[in-house]
């Protein structure tokens, strides 16, 4: 197993420990989708360029409007030239698959009390933002030079989404978000510096986007309360 899959997924092993250990309320869940991205070869952003991509969350509910959320999140990316617009992606014709492992560091601002048996909505609209490190695998190919795999290393991107919950009962809760990450470098697509081997091409001066788009459930532990001695 790749040691960046490893240490990611260590963390969301260490934190449902002391989940169980302290017996408070915590929030442990998953989502399924898509991810998606822009950068150089993918100027816009087409449903097309989407590919699977899973995501494990652990929140801490610090009130009934705000939580602090840990999430790890694994997918695929993807992107091709072949029928650009486009002059100079006409001509470089380049495209690239890759993998991408991210861990985010999260604030989320719950808008209604969804959770509160008074209320009468059960559902509501969030967002969210803070700061992720990713690693990323592009192997990149035109026509006019082989494949091109870049070494993978830790980067950083800015995450700022929306999303809806859904709380069916007092453990369960359902979501649907879209969080888009700004990358603070260019290499999320493999083509970068204005090169791909010795051939000039790319703009490091435009850095990548990538987005997930997905679906959720996730189950909130309630601390246990021990029934006290009655006097006589």
């Amino acid at each position: 197993m790749h040691f960046f899959l490893r240490k990611h997924l260590l963390v969301f092993v260490l934190l449902y420990a002391v989940s169980l250990s302290k017996a408070q309320k915590h929030e442990f869940g998953l989502s399924v989708g898509g991810v998606n991205n822009t950068g150089d070869v993918n100027f816009r952003f087409s449903f097309k360029n989407y590919r699977p991509a899973a995501q494990f969350i652990y929140r801490y509910n610090i009130s009934k409007s705000l939580c602090a959320r840990i999430s790890t999140l694994f997918g695929q990316t993807h992107g091709s030239e072949q029928k650009s617009k486009y002059i100079v992606p006409s001509i470089r014709q380049a495209s690239f698959s890759g993998t991408i492992t991210e861990t985010a560091f999260m604030l989320e601002y719950n808008f209604i009390n969804y959770r509160d048996k008074k209320t009468l909505y059960k559902y509501s609209p969030y967002f969210c933002t803070g700061f992720a490190i990713y690693t990323s695998t592009p192997k990149v190919t035109t026509t006019s030079l082989p494949e091109n795999s870049n070494n993978d290393f830790l980067q950083s991107a800015w995450p700022i989404g929306v999303g809806i919950k859904h709380a069916p009962d007092k453990h369960l809760n359902l979501h649907i978000e879209f969080v888009a990450r700004k990358c603070f470098s260019d290499y999320l697509d493999g083509i970068s510096n204005g090169m791909i081997g010795k051939q000039t091409t790319g703009n490091p001066l435009d850095t990548d986007w990538y987005f997930y788009t997905g679906a959720g459930i996730s189950y909130t532990f309630y601390k246990l309360k021990c029934p006290q001695p009655q006097e006589f």
